[in-house]
This record gives structure tokens, sequence and C-alpha cells, in this order.
């Protein structure tokens, strides 16, 4: 199925019903990065074993 054209029809200021209610940004911020990459090394053993440990304490996945 692929997409259907449709007509985009523009709106200009004629079409804003309440003209005096404009939005405004006072504050933007940047969420700050709370996790953080972690590399797994080792043998294939160890790196499993730590694998689970995450997924399990960390993550609570499993």
């Amino acid at each position: 199925m692929g997409a259907k054209k449709k007509k985009i029809k523009s709106c200009g200021p004629k079409y804003n019903r309440w003209p005096e209610k404009e939005q405004y940004f006072t504050n933007i911020y940047l969420p700050t990065a709370d996790k953080k990459t972690e590399m797994i090394e080792g043998n294939i053993d160890q790196m499993v074993s730590r694998l689970v440990d995450v997924l399990k304490t960390e993550i609570k996945v499993l």
C-alpha cells in the first residue's frame, strides 16, 4: 500500500482564532545524560556473567 497524495492546505494568520494567545518559549533545557556505556571485557564466560548481572540488577529485565 502506498501513501495517498492529499492536498496540503496552507493556513495563514486569518485562520488564527485567538491572536492574543500566542505561545512563546521562555526557557529551553537539554536533558542530561544519566546513562553511561560500559565496555565488557574478558573471556566469553566473564562477559556473559557480567551481561546477565547487568540485565538482572541494573536494567531489571531478567
